[in-house]
């Protein structure tokens, strides 16, 4: 599979259209921004893994459509990621440090993603808005920090070019428990848009190594 085609599936999975930066209902501007990414890198630190339940809202403008998909995500610190989805399709993304693997029904594509400076920063986004390391890419966005009644909201803006051209904004939804990303929103410009949300998460569980695994 081309790193182009990679691309397009990726982000057919992965967007949300939205305008520009505006303070969101229920949320106010984040005074202490230091204590809370302080206290955000001390939680996250003391998780090795992540086992977690997710829904999935994918709206298709153009065709005044809603598809709906639900499945299970897993993460093992501190560049491994699985996402599987397991309605309505099967359909698998594993990320394990530089190699991505794509698998939908019996078809199996495995790359390189140092093949790709945008594919792998497109990882970075991934991997970091579960991590919480996202807010530390100065280099790749802005962001804006707001607090609500049970979570901590991140917008970051995009201020590089390879990253701009397909995403217009991502917000992260921190728990103001235990820091963990509760929901992602991705933003790009085509009008189709992609809520996730994480529910029954388990922390610091063993993974089964074969859930990485390429071949």
């Amino acid at each position: 599979m081309t790193a182009t085609k990679y691309c397009f599936i990726i982000f057919s999975f992965f967007v949300f259209i939205a305008g520009t930066v505006a303070q969101p209902a229920g949320f106010e501007s984040l005074k202490d921004i230091p204590g809370f990414r302080s206290d955000m890198k001390q939680a996250i630190s003391n998780v090795q893994t992540i086992s977690s339940k997710f829904t999935q809202e994918k709206n298709l403008d153009v065709f005044q459509e809603t598809i709906l998909s639900e499945g299970v995500f897993y993460y093992q610190r501190t560049d491994k990621v699985r996402w599987e989805y397991l309605e309505p399709i099967s359909y698998s993304i594993i990320m394990n440090g530089d190699d991505v693997m794509i698998k939908s029904d019996d078809k199996v594509s495995v790359f390189d993603m140092n093949e790709n400076a945008f594919i792998r920063q497109i990882n970075e986004v991934m991997i970091g808005s579960v991590q919480g390391e996202i807010l530390d890419k100065d280099d790749m966005f802005s962001v804006e920090y707001y607090k609500g009644n049970a979570h901590y909201l991140a917008v970051l803006t995009p201020i590089t070019e390879e990253v701009r051209d397909i995403l217009k904004k991502v917000e992260i939804y921190f728990d103001q428990k235990d820091f963990s990303a509760d929901k992602l929103i991705f933003t790009e410009y085509t009008g189709d848009y992609t809520r996730i949300v994480f529910y029954d998460k388990v922390f610091n569980e063993a993974v089964p190594e074969d859930i990485f695994h390429i071949n």
